[in-house]
């Protein structure tokens, strides 16, 4: 009894092939019954446009996101490493001076930046925002230093380390809070900043710079710009709590007490 392919139907003359004819056969059939044959994928729904999708099986649920909306959140994540700070001239500077974020080239200038530009590019920024704010700033040589920048606050010196933040999820933002060193391949060494070493961590979520107190983090710190999709109340650390214009004026408060 003759062997036939089960994608074209033709009879299948090779002696070693069993279900189809040609490799292009077996291709196009495993594409369109791949859940069947394989069973290693199945549809999920994206968290963040709600199209359904098939993926692997060992995916979850609850963080799955389509290609589209993962370029989306892509984008988002390298359009702020590309702006600068534009100062508002104003009568009483300090009070009312505002931080306008604008595109510094157009887009078909723009290249992917790799972590440590990313770094240096945030680090640049947030010193910019201080000195936009008219506080002076002052940067250690060298590297050896556990903080970036030490800023002048109308005399109270704080302690500065930079963090890039990432979105990782619908208006979540977070940065790390911990300092890595590779050895080799094989060794990385993990260390959590103090208050000994630092007083304060900054960052920019969504156009906002954030001063964030070190003794408020742990290993991650993660910031929101908008209610979480469970409606929880409690635990949530919002970006305009931490805005740079208000931490700036709780440092001044606490000097006065």
């Amino acid at each position: 009894m003759g062997k036939y392919c089960l994608q074209c139907g033709n009879e299948i003359v090779s002696k070693s092939a069993t279900k189809f004819c040609c490799q292009s056969c077996a291709a196009s059939y495993n594409n369109a019954h791949r859940q069947v044959v394989k069973g290693k994928t199945k549809l999920f729904v994206c968290n963040d446009c709600g199209a359904e999708v098939e993926g692997s099986i060992r995916r979850s649920q609850s963080t799955f996101i389509c290609k589209d909306c993962a370029k989306r959140r892509k984008y988002e994540r390298d359009k702020q490493y590309v702006r600068y700070i534009q100062p508002v001239e104003s009568e009483n500077h300090r009070k009312t001076q505002k931080i306008s974020p604008q595109m510094i080239l157009p887009s078909k200038f723009q290249v992917p930046l790799n972590s440590k530009q990313k770094g240096n590019l945030t680090e640049l920024l947030c010193i910019s925002a201080f000195y936009s704010l008219g506080y002076n700033v002052c940067t250690p040589f060298g590297e050896n230093s556990r903080y970036d920048f030490i800023a002048d606050i109308d005399g109270k010196l704080i302690r500065v380390q930079v963090k890039t933040s990432r979105l990782v999820g619908d208006g979540a933002y977070q940065f790390n809070c911990v300092s890595t060193s590779r050895y080799n391949k094989k060794k990385v060494k993990i260390q959590q900043y103090t208050k000994d070493e630092i007083d304060y961590f900054c960052t920019v979520v969504n156009d906002v710079f954030c001063l964030v107190p070190v003794d408020e983090c742990s290993n991650v710190k993660t910031l929101r710009i908008k209610q979480p999709a469970n409606n929880w109340q409690t635990h949530i650390n919002w970006v305009d709590d931490y805005e740079l214009g208000k931490m700036i004026q709780k440092i001044k408060d606490q000097e006065k007490e």
